[in-house]
C-alpha cells in the first residue's frame, strides 16, 4: 500500500510489516518499534485517510501513525482471527474476508474461510452463507468499494470447486446480487 500523504510504501510479508521511504527500507518489529505485530503474517494493507489497516494473521491492526491497536475474537468480537483481503469504506467501515487459520493450501487459500465482516470501529457484522449469496464452500479473493459505496466481494469455490462459487457478488447496502457464468 501507498500512503498518499508521506509517499511511503507498506509491504506486507510472512514475517512482519516494511516500510520504504526513500533509498531504506524498514523492517517495523517489536525490537524496533511499538508494533503490536512482531513477526505476524501480514495477508493485506490498506491506507484510508491518516488510518493503515493490517490484515495478520492474529487479526486486524489498526494504525494511526502514532498508536497500534489489534482487534481479535478475544478483545473485539471478531468472528474469526485472519483477515485475509479488505477494502474501507469512505465512512470508515472496513469490510473483509475473513479466516479461522492462517493454513495456505498452496493455491493462496485458507483452509477456513467463514465469509465477510464489516467492521464500524466497534460492532462486527459477518455476512455468510446464512445472510448473503456467499455460498459455505466460498472463498473471498478481494473487496472492492466503488464511488457509490457498492461493496464488490471476488468470491471463487473452496479448494476449487468453481460449480459453487457466488461469483462477483455486489452490496449496495440494501440488495445483495451474485454475478455468475450462469446469469450473465
Amino acid at each position: 500500500a501507498i500512503d498518499s500523504s508521506t509517499g511511503a510504501i507498506w509491504a506486507g510479508t510472512r514475517k512482519g510489516l516494511a516500510r520504504f521511504e526513500g533509498t531504506d527500507w524498514v523492517v517495523l518489529n517489536a525490537g524496533n518499534t511499538n508494533s503490536v505485530m512482531g513477526n505476524d503474517l501480514i495477508s493485506s494493507i490498506v491506507v484510508s485517510g491518516s488510518i493503515m489497516w493490517i490484515g495478520t494473521s492474529k487479526g486486524l491492526v489498526q494504525y494511526d501513525g502514532k498508536e497500534w491497536k489489534r482487534f481479535t475474537p478475544e478483545n473485539s468480537g471478531m468472528p474469526a482471527p485472519y483477515a485475509r483481503v479488505f477494502a474501507v469504506e469512505s465512512n470508515g467501515d472496513v469490510w473483509m474476508g475473513l479466516s479461522r487459520d492462517t493454513i495456505d493450501n498452496g493455491i493462496g487459500e485458507n483452509g477456513t474461510m467463514i465469509g465477510l465482516a464489516k467492521f464500524d470501529g466497534t460492532t462486527w457484522t459477518l455476512y455468510d452463507n446464512t445472510t448473503c449469496p456467499l455460498g459455505a464452500r466460498d472463498y473471498v479473493n478481494a473487496v472492492a468499494i466503488d464511488r457509490k459505496g457498492n461493496k464488490w466481494i471476488a468470491t471463487c469455490g473452496h479448494l476449487n470447486s468453481y460449480t459453487t462459487a457466488a461469483g462477483i457478488v455486489k452490496y449496495d447496502n440494501t440488495k445483495w446480487t451474485s454475478y455468475t457464468m450462469q446469469n450473465s
